[in-house]
């Protein structure tokens, strides 16, 4: 052997040459189709997500409303109906600069509503649940309070983000 070839580096048998170009793009190709097909699962799971955040807010809301307007004595002036009206409807809408709920009157220039709460109100006599299991024959504001035992209070949440969405509604009975 001579020094020259003592220098060089030794051949490799060509089973041990490496990837080819070919074979790298072919590679880069199936993983492109990989990454095109985990994509949208990516995109659903963040919409899933948003959704999702919404319902719990939503719920949430629905149980703050409750939860407020329970802990109200059966009297109480946001517990009433008007004189001569059989029902009475709150609406609020709620701040994402103030981050409560307010009057939509009370929407500043530049501030959104990201909820809009709806609250109904109706009242009935006992004996209206018991003629018939349905409450059918609503007392007008201004009856006298002896005859008034039962409040309806329904809540209707709606998501002003979810356009065609349907309402989140909830039913409970205030009894005297």
């Amino acid at each position: 052997m001579n020094e020259i070839d003592r220098l060089r580096p030794p051949q490799r048998p060509p089973s041990e040459a490496g990837f080819s170009l070919v074979e790298a793009l072919i590679a880069a190709l199936l993983l492109l189709f990989i990454v095109v097909g985990v994509l949208p699962l990516f995109s659903r799971a963040m919409m899933n997500n948003i959704q999702g955040n919404d319902s719990s807010n939503i719920s949430n809301a629905a149980v703050d409303g409750f939860e407020q307007l329970l802990t109200l004595p059966f009297d109480n002036e946001l517990l009433t109906l008007p004189a001569g009206q059989t029902q009475r409807t709150v609406q609020q809408v709620y701040s994402l600069n103030h981050n409560e709920w307010i009057l939509p009157a009370d929407l500043a220039a530049g501030d959104q509503a990201q909820y809009t709460r709806t609250l109904q109100l109706e009242q009935y006599q006992l004996s209206d649940l018991t003629e018939n299991g349905q409450l059918d024959n609503p007392l007008p504001g201004g009856t006298d309070d002896s005859f008034v035992q039962l409040k309806l209070l329904q809540i209707q949440l709606d998501n002003e983000r979810t356009v065609g969405a349907p309402p989140f509604v909830v039913q409970t009975l205030h009894v005297f």
